[in-house]
């Protein structure tokens, strides 16, 4: 996994980001990453493009809200992080003519944001996806196996972490060092920096500038959790992270 040299330290501390928009706050964290890389104008365009909705935040008792990450693209949190992901690659590709294979496991395939402006780079990428045939519903299936354009399928006998350590596994073999590869998850740094933004925006909504929060987190392989960990390295005052 590739990983900044150093975390960059966030300027969200003042009261006026309690004012801001989702998109803005996201344009104030991804900034942080990406001068001399990607323009400002493009990446504010790319954050407004990507964030055209709100992001509710329920109050459940006392202090201790519930923020609603399905918002957007297909209803799934991923398309928070994915449909910048996929701004960013597309950014990428046709700035430097570079061709590249993306391999993931099946998440990613489920934004039809991120279906759509990947084929758009068609010309520049294929996107192989890795799913466990048997851990899949037919319709999953049927979903998967028919995309068309640059990204194909490959069915795994095994579990969705096995499609994981495959994944991983190829960007250390040797034999596949001639191929250019990335990948669509969660090991890829484009996607956790944007996994980090939503903890800023929460913490903007629901506490005083420099109070510490607590997040509680659901979690499966921890991508979300790492968000909040990076989120913490930027120096958001984070009191507890609890892992479901």
């Amino acid at each position: 996994m590739y990983f900044p040299e150093k975390f960059a330290a966030h300027t969200g501390r003042n009261r006026r980001v309690r004012r801001l928009p989702y998109h803005e706050i996201a344009f104030r964290v991804l900034s942080r990453y990406t001068d001399g890389v990607i323009p400002d104008d493009a990446l504010a365009a790319m954050c407004r493009d990507a964030y055209n909705f709100s992001i509710p935040l329920e109050k459940t008792y006392d202090r201790v809200q519930v923020m609603r990450l399905g918002p957007g693209a297909d209803g799934v949190l991923q398309g928070l992080c994915g449909q910048m992901m996929a701004r960013m690659f597309g950014y990428f590709l046709r700035e430097t003519g570079r061709q590249v294979t993306i391999l993931t496991p099946p998440a990613a395939i489920r934004l039809r944001p991120w279906r759509m402006r990947f084929t758009m780079c068609r010309a520049f990428a294929l996107l192989i996806v890795l799913f466990p045939y048997e851990e899949v519903s037919v319709s999953q299936r049927k979903l998967m196996t028919t995309l068309a354009e640059n990204i194909r399928t490959i069915a795994i006998d095994g579990k969705f972490d096995d499609c994981q350590a495959m994944v991983k596994r190829a960007f250390a073999d040797a034999t596949l060092q001639h191929i250019p590869l990335s990948s669509a998850n969660s090991i890829n740094i484009g996607r956790l920096l944007p996994q980090s933004v939503y903890y800023f925006y929460a913490a903007s909504r629901v506490a005083q500038p420099g109070e510490p929060v607590a997040f509680s987190v659901p979690s499966g392989n921890f991508g979300d959790m790492m968000g909040a960990v990076v989120a913490g390295q930027m120096g958001l005052p984070i009191k507890k992270l609890m892992c479901q």
